[in-house]
């Protein structure tokens, strides 16, 4: 392989081994089902993606071959894999949908993927994916090998090559490996180090939580987790504490208008914007009597409007009372009626 890749080896202990393939003799999925999955689902949280493609490599020598071990040639052949995301789908049926989806794949295997780059509706010379899957599961057994008559033969390894950004291999062993071959002007070492801990992570949360939804599994260990939550956000300030939350916010606007203030789904705002916002519509509430001690209900559901809600009522002068849009209209008329919302 020349300089610009790199291979990064991640090797799985003992004990993880024997629960993926415990896992998967009890649920009768192959583990390279399993494994699949765990890609599918890593690609898919990296990009927002519900809708995933990456391409496999299978072997072609189907067992109604008769000897095909004993044929010399390439019957390997590279497929698109399409691999759907439903968050709210339990594991366990995810992965069974992926499995069967891969038998029905069995049935193109040989189709050339020249082919199917011109019945998909990519442009010319665009790839159908980047990235390639390989399971290493042909047979080799190094105590046969060796001895050979007088050669022996101390170690055995394969020697992998790939024109992809990224390569994983699979090597079902002893000790489960996979290795991450790497394009390095398109990912940074330390990047595909971390790529290999979510994945490890994915794989060790899907075997313990079968009966999970997909989108609950944790793609940070609990190390990346503490380091986000406590140490990143250690962020502890002194601020006059004469001033208002949004006398606060409104320092923030004037000394960086133009940074996201706000990320809802698709939407954003800067600072500036949600500034605007909740100053239009703070002077309408104005228009409309709301100033000091008069109570405002908001009942919306978690979107930018609420937040811009929340800065209009305290910039107007008022309080705000919280109402959620799910609660029974009986149980908000009591709450709107018990604490004298006007």
């Amino acid at each position: 392989q020349a300089q610009t890749y790199q291979t990064h080896p991640l090797v799985f202990s003992k004990e993880l081994t024997e629960q993926l393939n415990t896992f998967a003799r009890r649920y009768r999925l192959t583990v390279n089902t399993i494994i699949q999955g765990c890609i599918g689902l890593l690609f898919s949280k990296y990009s927002r993606e519900s809708d995933v493609i990456f391409g496999v490599t299978v072997a072609g020598r189907p067992g109604e071959l008769a000897q095909n071990e004993q044929m010399v040639g390439l019957f390997i052949n590279t497929l698109p894999l399409r691999i759907k995301i439903t968050n709210n789908r339990r594991v366990l049926a995810w992965l069974e949908g992926i499995q069967n989806d891969m038998v029905q794949q069995n049935e193109v295997a040989y189709t050339p993927l020249i082919d199917i780059q011109r019945w998909s509706d990519l442009p010319a010379g665009a790839n159908l994916f980047e990235y390639i899957y390989v399971f290493e599961n042909y047979p080799l057994d190094e105590s046969a090998l060796a001895q050979l008559g007088d050669l022996k033969l101390d170690s055995f390894q394969g020697v992998y090559e790939t024109n992809y950004p990224l390569a994983i291999v699979v090597l079902p062993r002893a000790e489960f490996a996979i290795h991450l071959t790497y394009d390095l002007s398109r990912f940074d070492p330390a990047a595909i180090e971390q790529m290999a801990g979510h994945l490890q992570t994915l794989l060790a949360s899907l075997i313990a939580r079968p009966n999970e939804t997909v989108g609950d599994l944790p793609l940070l260990s609990e190390t990346e987790q503490r380091q986000i939550v406590e140490e990143w956000n250690g962020t502890p300030t002194d601020y006059a504490g004469a001033q208002c939350v949004h006398q606060l916010f409104e320092a923030q606007v004037a000394a960086q208008p133009d940074k996201i203030a706000l990320v809802f789904g698709d939407e954003e705002l800067t600072y500036g914007e949600l500034d605007g916002r909740a100053n239009q519509l703070a002077h309408y509430l104005q228009s409309l009597g709301v100033g000091a001690e008069v109570l405002v209900g908001i009942c919306v559901e978690r979107s930018l409007e609420m937040v811009v809600g929340v800065l209009a009522v305290l910039k107007a002068g008022g309080a705000y009372l919280p109402l959620d849009p799910n609660y029974p209209t009986e149980r908000l008329a009591f709450m709107v009626d018990d604490a004298a919302v006007s």
